[in-house]
């Protein structure tokens, strides 16, 4: 039924703001989340826009991730360097949660007084039983999804190295569970502490600093080194 209704709404959008339409899925095809609602931004908006960017300094890194050592800016720093202009030239950011069939998703809205806005949407992990890496996953995605929403930088660029090379494998994920579950760590406060999401976002590259730290870690404290 889902399948149906998402390739109902892609056809009814078919034309809209002039864009493609991705063609409905075939059937048994994984579900894709539905693309965000046509734009409705025009001259008075990007007009506004381009004056609150122009006014924006690049977010100030406030903070180090104690695993992969790199400075950051965290949510309220990102907030701090660009509400005040937007406000300035009558915009606003709204951030919402919006589950679709294809998915958990943040979208981020600029919005102008008058009405028009843009807007983006960012995937977010299915943590439905444990909250607190749920958080951290939504917290990431704001304070990305915002500083790239308004064009601004908020950590040092790494040249992609992020990006690149693979992550763990499961069998390094559940060595990494068992020294939790041996220290008495809680593995979603352990996470947090480091600036990640799930044992899965850990590069194979970083696998042996991860074991090192947690088996240098306080117990029963968040695992800080």
């Amino acid at each position: 039924m889902a399948e149906g209704r998402l390739n109902e709404d892609l056809k009814a959008l078919e034309g809209f703001g002039g864009g493609q339409v991705p063609a409905p899925m075939p059937s048994g095809a994984m579900p894709i989340p539905a693309p965000p609602p046509d734009w409705t931004a025009g001259p008075e908006f990007f007009e506004a826009f381009a004056e609150a960017q122009a006014a924006m300094q690049n977010a100030r890194e406030n903070k180090t991730n104690p695993h992969f050592k790199n400075d950051y800016a965290d949510l309220a720093a990102i907030r701090d360097a660009t509400l005040p202009a937007l406000t300035e030239n009558g915009l606003s950011i709204v951030q919402f949660t919006w589950i679709s069939p294809g998915g958990f998703f943040l979208r981020t809205r600029v919005c102008h007084k008058s009405g028009q806005f843009i807007e983006s949407v960012y995937p977010l992990p299915m943590i439905t039983d444990k909250p607190q890496a749920l958080g951290s996953a939504l917290t990431y995605a704001k304070r990305y999804s915002w500083a790239a929403i308004c064009g601004i930088s908020a950590e040092a660029d790494d040249d992609a190295e992020g990006a690149e090379g693979p992550t763990i494998s499961k069998t390094q994920q559940a060595e990494l569970l068992k020294l939790c579950a041996d220290r008495e760590i809680d593995p979603a406060d352990w996470l947090k502490a480091h600036g990640l999401t799930v044992m899965a976002d850990i590069r194979a590259s970083k696998f042996q600093a991860a074991k090192t730290a947690l088996v240098t870690a306080n117990a029963k404290k968040g695992g800080k080194a």
